[in-house]
This record gives structure tokens, C-alpha cells and sequence, in this order.
């Protein structure tokens, strides 16, 4: 009696490894991937299947990442079950075997050149993605540093990072600009239940909002309550987060629902009469992330303290040029993220249509010998 062991993994291992004379024996990877007797061991040989004088597949099977992915699909082929689990040569395995030593030099071809053009379209995408998030944070920066006036005189702000600044703005510590001390989290983990009040920390922190789906957990009212007694969160707070991978990402609170926080966050509260959203705009620029790797230590993970967050400095224009810059970044960023979903569902269908096509391809639902005929007529008539 044998069992049935699906694991992949273990064929892109084997898939990659070559036997002494350069060739890929296919069905040695199929049947040690994806068979084991009862007691555990392997099944280390394929001559007992009638089988391995068919596999010994040379140089078209090159590309070990399409191969790998028709493998895959393969073994999904009710007939490749029955010789599997049958043990022996059957009608099944010469079926397996026209299969393979007819089929997989075309599919391989194939999927190459398909998967290859999909690819392709993928990393366009994924380029335009670093492209619209640099332009992103280029817009943030000019708009926090140099204001909305292109003719307005500019003085040196007498910090490397930041430059020039318009004549009339001021640049200032950020102490100065808070109505209570930047504080973080509790220093102590909470007991998490399965319901109760968020527990927010690092991870839950980016793309400059508070993602509750990615929080850490629930704790008890009774924790809430004693949390709150340090810090507990406003409408209009900044977030930033202080410790780890995502060091300096801020985010605002939009909620009035009552949550805590952990100790990788510090709190910002501002006072009245500074508008939130341009001191989180600052925060995202490009120049005050030169500022935390500055400014930022390391011990197990890059850190920025309390007082570093708390003394550094930024440019702030008069009040009414305050929200104007306010009101011009919440009229242009919006497009940015639209343009970034987009690419990012093209992605999505892209992918979706790989998984597709290399099923299709090795279940039959296309002719790839046709496919390939056409595709090398129409290469002759552009000759």
C-alpha cells in the first residue's frame, strides 16, 4: 500500500539537481516527490514503473523553472495517479510516456516563450510602481520644504539635509510643536484575547493610515484602561513608528474608536493651532528620512529614540500657506495611489493569467503544437 505525498518543494529540488551525464530523469523526480511507502522510505527506483528508459530528457528541459511548473501540473493528470499508484507498466504509463517524450519538449517551448512575454509585462509594472512611489514622496518633499510660491526667496537652513527653505518659513524642533511630551507604548506584553479592545503596533503602521486588520491583537478593557493612563489615542495624533524594519513610517489617526499601542510607536500630539496633516507630510518627505538614518542606532534592530524623534527639525510656513500645502497634497496624492492600484491589479491579472496558461497548456485545453506552427509561420513571414 502506497500513500500519495504532494510536495512540491521537494520536486524544484530534484528538478534542479543533474545526473552524471547531464540529463534530467523526470520520472525518478515524479516518483521520489511524490510517492513514500507506508514504513516512510523513499522509492528510489523507477525501473520497477517500466518506465525510466523514456525519461532521460536532455537539453530542452534547460529552463528549470517552466519545467518545474509542467511537473507540477503533471502529476494532477488522473492518468499519471493511476501509474503511480498502480506500481507497474500499464496502458497508463505508455500513455505517460508519449506524453512526456512527445509533448513536454513542445510545452516547455511553449511556456518559455508565453511565460517569458508575461513575465515581462509584470516587472513593466512593477517598475512603474517604484516610479509612481518616487515620484510620490518627490511631490511630498518639494511641496513640505519648499512651499507652493516658485518665486519665493530661499535662506539655508543651516542643516545639510534639509537646504533651502522659503525666506518666511521657520524650521523648528519638533518638541516645539507638540502639547505633551512624544511618548510610546507600554513597555510590557499584554495578554492577547480573542476579543476585547486593538492592540496596535508596528506592523499595523503604513501607506500612512492605520491598518486595524494587521493589528497584533485584542487586550482586556481592564489593560486598555491601564495603558490609557500613559497615552491614550486622539483623533489627528501621528504614529511613527520607532523601532524595526519600518523606523520613521508615520501614520495619522482617523478614528475616534478606542485602541492602545505598543512600544515600537511613539505618539505625537500637536498643539491646536498646527495643522496634523502637513507635520505627517513633513514626516513622509525624503528629506526627514535622510534625517532618521541619521539619527537612527542599532542594537538588534535600527531604533529611534524618544528625544532624537523629539529634536528633529523641520520647516514650518505661516498659517495660511500651512494649508494650502495641506490642500494641494490631498489634491494630487490621490491620483498617485490610484495609478498604483491599477498597476498593482494588472499584476494580479498577469499572474492569474501565468497560472492559466501553464495549466492549460499541460491539461490540453490548448493545442500548443498548433500554437507553435503558427508561431513559426508567422516568424517566417517576417523574414
Amino acid at each position: 500500500m502506497r500513500q500519495l505525498v504532494h510536495d512540491v518543494s521537494v520536486c524544484e529540488v530534484h528538478l534542479s539537481q543533474h545526473d552524471s551525464n547531464g540529463c534530467l530523469f523526470v520520472a525518478r523526480c515524479l516518483l521520489h516527490c511524490f510517492e513514500q511507502a507506508t514504513d516512510g522510505n523513499e522509492v528510489h527506483s523507477a525501473r520497477s514503473f517500466g518506465l525510466n528508459h523514456v525519461f532521460s530528457v536532455d537539453a530542452f528541459f534547460s529552463s528549470m523553472k517552466v519545467l518545474s511548473q509542467v511537473v507540477k501540473f503533471i502529476v494532477l493528470r488522473p492518468f499519471v495517479w493511476s501509474v503511480v499508484v498502480s506500481g507497474h507498466s500499464s496502458p497508463s504509463a505508455e500513455r505517460l510516456a508519449f506524453f512526456v517524450a512527445s509533448m513536454m519538449p513542445l510545452i516547455a517551448t511553449f511556456l518559455d516563450a508565453e511565460t517569458s512575454k508575461i513575465d515581462a509585462l509584470i516587472a513593466e509594472q512593477r517598475r512603474l510602481i517604484e516610479l509612481l512611489k518616487e515620484k510620490r514622496q518627490a511631490v511630498i518633499s518639494h511641496a513640505v520644504t519648499k512651499g507652493q510660491n516658485p518665486d519665493a526667496t530661499m535662506k539655508a537652513s543651516g542643516i545639510e539635509w534639509l537646504g533651502d527653505v522659503p525666506e518666511h518659513s521657520s524650521v523648528v524642533a519638533l518638541k516645539h510643536l507638540v502639547s505633551r511630551p512624544i511618548i510610546d507604548g507600554p513597555h510590557v506584553s499584554p495578554q492577547k484575547h480573542d476579543q476585547g479592545v486593538p492592540f496596535i503596533s508596528a506592523e499595523s503602521i503604513g501607506k500612512g493610515f492605520i491598518d486595524f486588520d494587521k493589528k497584533w491583537g485584542y487586550i482586556s478593557p481592564e489593560d486598555h484602561k491601564v495603558y490609557s493612563q500613559r497615552y491614550s489615542p486622539q483623533r489627528g495624533d501621528i504614529l511613527m513608528v520607532k523601532l524595526g524594519a519600518t523606523t520613521g513610517v508615520p501614520a495619522i489617526v482617523e478614528t475616534d474608536t478606542d485602541f492602545s499601542v505598543w512600544v515600537p510607536l511613539a505618539a505625537i500630539r500637536l498643539k491646536d493651532q498646527i495643522q496634523p496633516y502637513l507635520i505627517f507630510h513633513v514626516l513622509r518627505s525624503n528629506n526627514l528620512r535622510v534625517a532618521y538614518q541619521l539619527s537612527w542606532t542599532f542594537g538588534t534592530q535600527q531604533t529611534l529614540g524618544l528625544g532624537t524623534i523629539s529634536n528633529l527639525q523641520m520647516p514650518v510656513p505661516p498659517a495660511q500657506e500651512l494649508q494650502e500645502i495641506v490642500n494641494y497634497l490631498d489634491a494630487v496624492l490621490p491620483g498617485f495611489d490610484s495609478l498604483e492600484a491599477e498597476a498593482t491589479r494588472a499584476i494580479d491579472l498577469l499572474q492569474e493569467r501565468r497560472t492559466a496558461l501553464i495549466s492549460a497548456a499541460v491539461t490540453d485545453k490548448i493545442d500548443v503544437r498548433e500554437m507553435s506552427r503558427g508561431g513559426e509561420e508567422n516568424a517566417e513571414k517576417t523574414k
